[in-house]
């Protein structure tokens, strides 16, 4: 079993992590942690990150599906067999100028758990009027961290959803050609 907590390939075009999830585990399960932090109020907060979620499974090539099963009391770092997202506003356990962080558990070529966090503690978030800059968006980001749940890695192309400067960026709440390509390189024929 590896545990994979930062990755530095470099990308053209997109990249992968060499895991996918197998088809026996369609609808991947996710939930979202009991008391999220941040400052957007959790009902609103909860919606960006099921819409973020929700992007992927619109990719009618490859038949990605996830079923939202709640909150949990998770703990980021412990390996419980549940993909859990959270919101930290304290105890980030990355370089502080990380937006956001994915902890990606493989078996060989199988990814068997994903939990993804946001850093509140160093960044401001918000739904309504994010820019990017001084304030970031939900929604964007766990596009790009559900992403890497798939299996793949960042993008060079200028707009992808996951290439790494857009991260937050309320742009990059849809995927881009480059994104869809990448998704459905590595599950075709998953539909």
């Amino acid at each position: 079993m590896v545990m994979w907590m930062l990755l530095t390939q470099t990308a053209s075009a997109y990249d992968t992590i060499g895991a996918v999830w197998p088809a026996s585990s369609m609808p991947i399960s996710y939930t979202v942690q009991a008391e999220l932090g941040g400052s957007v109020e959790d009902s609103a907060a909860l919606e960006a990150i099921q819409a973020g979620f929700a992007v992927w499974e619109d990719v009618d090539c490859a038949g990605i599906t996830f079923d939202y099963s709640g909150r949990s009391d998770s703990v980021w770092g412990q390996v419980d067999g549940q993909n859990t997202v959270f919101i930290m506003d304290s105890g980030w356990p990355e370089e502080a100028s990380m937006l956001s962080t994915p902890m990606i558990i493989t078996n060989g070529a199988e990814i068997v758990e994903v939990d993804i966090a946001l850093n509140a503690q160093h960044f401001a978030w918000d739904i309504d009027n994010p820019d990017g800059v001084a304030w970031y968006d939900i929604q964007s980001a766990i596009t790009h961290e559900v992403g890497h749940l798939l299996g793949l890695w960042h993008s060079s192309v200028t707009g992808a959803s996951l290439n790494p400067m857009m991260a937050g960026h309320p742009e990059a709440k849809t995927l881009e050609e480059d994104d869809v390509e990448g998704l459905c390189s590595i599950y075709t024929g998953a539909a």
